[in-house]
């Protein structure tokens, strides 16, 4: 499995070197999406410089604005749309918190990786639009192959019969399975979703997507396994047409069947002994409220919700949760509304709403256009992957990936934002003509 992944790391390599040559922006456009959600895909173990793998995400950023400055078309109007501002308004409010926190280091540390991994790729995102079809679709195979590379990476180098199996010592055992989950999401909503697929493609979707499925089992993670199919259901509702939406669900609910079924065959002690994680899962599933796991959340939403009534929705500060919860440095109460209710307070909550409620409306109004061949349902399906990982575990810079996919459901939708019409979408010859100007 080692060699499988050295293979795919070379190989992937030549495909983005060849990509770099072919166009430019389609290889920035790929470096930025997979180093946002596939970071930790990449075999960073092997270099020995610490902060390499953060560098190379604000490397890609770094390139996006130099990229956008080199076009033929400049227009700070990439600022001027409504997600941004929505975005920039939580951050404002989140800096401004700071001063009232009493938890200042665990404030200033949440709030400088908050601005630089949730609201700078935000503005990156926004600097290379228009999208066009191609590029909606390098995004979501960008995505696939992130977590179809980490999962291997799992295979290869993590204790998968420990109880939480992860790639690296540093790596989370849930941030590598929010990882592999994006891909699965997607992937599950393609062979839900997309009518009359070829055999052969349902056959290495299927493939991809159980090695991807069982990698998130052997994390012992419940959060993104609970959310592959959450997202699923959703977009199910809301993109299937009335006469097809009861066999999809049909589908979905024999898939979950055919879990319940392994679970019982998983339930021999020959096979449950050797893959903890996922009689992990079992366990905290079969023990909801009652394991230490969401007893400790319990806690901690009872110590934010006593927060919130004694400062009367005013907030505490940033970072304040863990002095309110008796921690010294690093708390949250794994609970993203909680968190900012507590922490920002009401002011904080509305900005919160009005950050999701921008996509959402977009999702609204690209429903009615919608067309079966359309992929912008599986964009949507990882902004609510990521939302409902938002609410069961990580903080506001934990959770770094939902305002960007937010930010995609924005951007990548079904219509063309009216105030950057005349922006064209400018190619690798674009950007030569321009550069050799200088």
């Amino acid at each position: 499995m080692v060699c499988i992944y050295y293979i795919s790391i070379l190989l992937l390599s030549f495909l983005y070197l060849k990509l770099m040559l072919k166009n430019l922006k389609e290889a920035i456009l790929a470096g930025f999406i997979f180093t946002q959600f596939s970071l930790g895909a990449l075999p960073w173990e092997i270099i020995p410089l610490d902060g390499i793998a953060f560098a190379t995400q604000l490397f890609f950023i770094f390139f996006t604005v130099i990229y956008f400055i080199k076009r033929k078309y400049v227009s700070l109007t990439f600022i001027q749309n409504k997600y941004t501002i929505s975005i920039m308004l939580l951050a404002s409010l989140v800096i401004f918190y700071l001063y009232l926190s009493d938890n200042t280091l665990y404030g200033i540390s949440k709030t400088i990786f908050f601005i630089l991994k949730g609201v700078l790729p935000v503005f990156a995102l926004g600097m290379l639009y228009p999208y066009n079809e191609k590029d909606k679709q390098l995004i979501l195979k960008v995505i696939i192959i992130g977590s179809f590379l980490m999962a291997i990476k799992l295979y290869a180098f993590g204790d998968t019969f420990a109880e939480r199996a992860t790639v690296s010592d540093q790596a989370s055992s849930i941030s590598v399975a929010r990882t592999i989950g994006f891909g699965s999401t997607i992937l599950l909503g393609y062979l839900l979703l997309k009518p009359k697929l070829s055999f052969i493609n349902v056959l290495i979707g299927l493939g991809f997507l159980v090695v991807c499925f069982f990698a998130v089992l052997i994390t012992g993670t419940r959060g993104p396994l609970l959310s592959i199919f959450f997202a699923s259901f959703l977009i199910i509702l809301l993109f299937s047409t009335k006469g097809i939406r009861l066999k999809i669900i049909a589908k979905l609910l024999i898939m979950l069947l055919m879990i319940g079924i392994g679970i019982n065959v998983f339930q021999s002690d020959k096979i449950k002994d050797s893959f903890y994680g996922i009689n992990r899962i079992i366990y905290y599933t079969t023990t909801i409220g009652k394991n230490t796991s969401d007893r400790g959340r319990i806690e901690r939403y009872n110590v934010a919700l006593n927060g919130i009534f004694e400062t009367g929705g005013l907030g505490v500060g940033t970072g304040g949760f863990a002095t309110l919860y008796g921690v010294e440095g690093r708390d949250y109460p794994h609970n993203i509304f909680l968190e900012i209710m507590v922490e920002q307070g009401i002011m904080g909550v509305i900005a919160f709403i009005l950050t999701l409620w921008v996509p959402f409306s977009k999702i609204i109004s690209c429903k009615s256009k919608y067309r079966k061949d359309s992929i912008y349902p599986f964009i949507v399906a990882v902004w609510f992957y990521a939302l409902f990982n938002s609410f069961v575990s990580f903080d506001i810079s934990g959770n770094h990936l939902l305002w960007l996919s937010g930010g995609m459901v924005y951007f990548l939708n079904c219509k063309r934002l009216t105030f950057l019409k005349e922006v064209k979408n400018e190619r690798i010859n674009d950007f030569s003509s321009s550069t050799s100007n200088c």
